[in-house]
């Protein structure tokens, strides 16, 4: 009977993301499809912008997390650095000199949606890493809806999608 009960639980244990080999990654699709379902989202419930989309804890601030920025280029919502709320990125520039907000802007003005590759830093740590983020406004261009990936390229994303 012991037996037994040691091998549900170890069965239960190595079924959790946390215990498992087989985690689940961060796709291009999960990226798109999420920001998707926040450009909806903040359709009908724009005030969620100032609220759970800052929460690092709640479903927005989980991975694949959803940046926000207003229609000129100010960060709305960021769930894992709440010191860039407010601040206007429309000239910021990555560290390899490339103004990635702008080219998020004038992706979204010109195709609606599509994918921005930059460098930028991972929450949590010090140096640049590639990153590639998908972007739209939300129905109402209250709000341009930012998702990434780390450490791929556009075209692989696109690849994926």
């Amino acid at each position: 009977m012991k037996r037994l009960l040691a091998i549900a639980t170890l069965s239960v244990l190595l079924s959790l993301p946390a215990f498992s080999s087989q985690a689940q990654e961060v796709t291009p699709q999960m990226v798109k499809d999420k920001v998707m379902e926040a450009a909806a989202y903040l359709e009908a419930h724009p005030e969620a912008a100032e609220t759970e989309f800052r929460d690092p804890e709640s479903y927005w601030g989980t991975e694949p997390y959803v940046v926000l920025h207003d229609a000129h280029g100010a960060i709305v919502a960021h769930p894992h650095n709440h010191a860039l709320i407010g601040r206007d990125m429309s000239t910021a520039k990555d560290p390899t000199g490339k103004l990635f907000v702008s080219e998020v802007f004038e992706l979204v003005n010109t195709q609606g949606q599509g994918w921005v590759e930059y460098v930028w830093v991972k929450p949590g740590e010090s140096t640049p890493s590639p990153k590639v983020s998908f972007v739209t406004w939300d129905p109402t261009k209250t709000f341009v809806v930012v998702v990434g990936l780390w450490d791929m390229s556009k075209e692989e994303a696109m690849a994926q999608t």
